[in-house]
């Protein structure tokens, strides 16, 4: 059988067509590179958007976070600004303790009659009401500044009967002083010796603020069935030493003290003359306040008597704070 030539063309296909499976190869190459960066991009871009809202959001947290603190900033403003306002038109700015002669109004129990609500504080750290009052003196020379006694009522379950409004300060040595009795010596002889009258004052000054100090007013008892009018405050009961009698101990020395310092010779001292006047003053004004408390405490027992139970005031804490004038 004669060998079959085959055509150069044919030959020439089939050369041509041979190499055919490389170039698929390579595209899948390509498509597994374009993939890749396909998902590059959308992994980019995907972090963006992410990085996006969150920027948003801390974005919308410092907004929130600066329009509440211009508000608290205006609060505060308005606050100072009403504040002022009531001190301007009002000047209801206290300038001595309820307790001194503040009281005033219709309230009937004047230890709880006041403007703006107190601070409690414990019974260890209770100011004195004459310190006070003398801080109060102070600070009154000064023309921007006033003291603002407050008086707060003390919580009875915390504290009970033995609440004071006025506790002797420590000495150095850590001890209270002594509570005056019956055997006070004024340390003034009927001549008076070689003294002048300014240093008599001086002394008798001393003994008033020692005083006046050392006094720890607690509750008091009244004879419970003595005949009186109808209302009308009965004789203290001086049975009760522990209160009652060390309260008309008291009255009695102010009282002598009043007279002794009356009765000083001025003898044409300008300077003794001031001085004999501004303690006379500060003795009435010490007088007025055991008038008032001895007055309440009258108004608490007759209520407690009325009613069959026990008031829930007890005496009153004196908070002190310094108010700046406008």
């Amino acid at each position: 059988m004669p060998a079959v030539r085959r055509s150069p063309r044919n030959s020439k296909t089939k050369s041509a067509q041979a190499p055919s499976a490389p170039p698929t190869i390579l595209t899948d190459r390509c498509s597994d590179d374009l993939a890749q960066k396909v998902a590059q991009i959308l992994e980019f871009f995907e972090g963006e958007v992410i990085r996006s809202r969150e920027e948003a959001r801390a974005a919308e947290e410092a907004r929130v976070a600066a329009e509440k603190t211009k508000s608290d900033a205006k609060e505060a403003e308005e606050r100072i600004r009403k504040r002022v306002q009531l001190m301007s038109s009002t000047k209801m700015i206290l300038t001595r303790c309820h307790v001194y002669g503040c009281a005033d109004g219709t309230d009937p129990d004047p230890w709880t009659h006041i403007p703006t609500s107190g601070r409690l504080l414990p019974a260890s750290t209770v100011h004195q009401h004459r310190r006070d009052d003398r801080i109060w003196r102070s600070a009154q020379e000064c023309d921007n500044v006033q003291m603002d006694l407050r008086v707060a009522t003390t919580p009875p379950q915390d504290h009970g009967d033995d609440i004071v409004t006025s506790r002797a300060l420590q000495t150095v040595q850590g001890n209270h002083p002594s509570p005056i009795s019956e055997e006070v010596h004024f340390g003034m002889d009927d001549k008076g010796s070689s003294t002048t009258e300014l240093e008599c004052l001086q002394q008798y000054r001393h003994m008033f603020q020692s005083t006046v100090l050392s006094f720890t007013p607690s509750r008091l008892k009244f004879l419970p069935n003595h005949t009186t009018a109808a209302g009308a405050q009965p004789p203290l009961d001086l049975t009760d030493m522990r209160g009652s009698h060390s309260f008309m101990v008291h009255q009695q020395f102010m009282q002598k003290l009043l007279e002794l310092v009356d009765a000083v010779d001025i003898n044409g001292d300008d300077e003794a003359a001031v001085t004999r006047k501004k303690l006379i003053l500060d003795i009435q004004e010490h007088r007025r306040y055991l008038d008032r408390l001895l007055d309440y405490e009258w108004l608490r027992q007759r209520a407690e008597t009325t009613t069959g139970e026990v008031s829930g005031t007890s005496l009153p804490i004196v908070v002190n704070t310094m108010v700046l004038t406008p």
